[in-house]
Formats: structure tokens, sequence, C-alpha cells
């Protein structure tokens, strides 16, 4: 993995041989059998791949770059609807939002006693 690769956070890359088309990878095999069932619900032409060797990135998918806008907000969907919360347990999430709000009202009473 060279530097670029290290610190780009997204699951695309331009083709390494063919400058038309652009690859999506994804870390799960079910994350990819939905990408594939919404390219397939938009009628976009792809090519997919099932790399067994690499763990990372089992599944690889190919599109043109024309496609790209759409493609995007299939990827984004997908990557949505597997993504796990956050702050994944509910009482956590009610103190950090509670504690947040004292910080504020605090310090919106701060700036108004400031300004008397």
């Amino acid at each position: 993995m060279n530097w670029e690769e290290a610190f780009d956070f997204t699951n695309w890359r331009e083709h390494p041989t063919r400058k038309k088309y652009m690859v999506f990878f994804f870390a799960d095999v079910a994350q990819g059998d939905y990408f594939e069932e919404l390219l397939k619900e938009k009628k976009i032409w792809f090519e997919r791949h099932h790399d067994e060797e690499d763990e990372q990135r089992p599944v690889w998918f190919a599109v043109e770059r024309g496609d790209m806008n759409v493609v995007k907000q299939l990827n984004h969907l997908t990557l949505g609807k597997f993504r796990n919360k956050f702050i994944p347990t509910a009482g956590l999430r009610w103190m950090v939002f509670i504690f947040s709000g004292i910080v504020i009202a605090l310090m919106i009473v701060g700036m108004m006693k400031g300004n008397q």
C-alpha cells in the first residue's frame, strides 16, 4: 500500500490499466451483493470480480467513468446501509447528548452574564 492509498478513505480508484473505468471495492461480500443489486436496478454496466486472496477487499467492481455520479450515490447508499453507529449504546448516546446540552446551556448563560 502506498502513501496515497493509506490516507484515501474512499473505496474507489482509477482502474490501473484502463483509464475509462473506475474500480470500487468492498470489504464484505454482503456489501458487494447489495451494491450489485443497486447497479442492476439502475441498469448500469459493470464487471464484478471476487478476489479470494485479498482478505481486506474481496469484492471488486469496474464501472465506466460516465456513470460515476450515479454509481457514487449507489456506493454511499451501500456503505450507509452497512455502517456501524458511531456510539453503539443507546444509553451512552443519551449521556453524550445531555452532556452536550448542559455545556451549551452553560456557555449561553456565561455569554449573557459576561455582556452585562
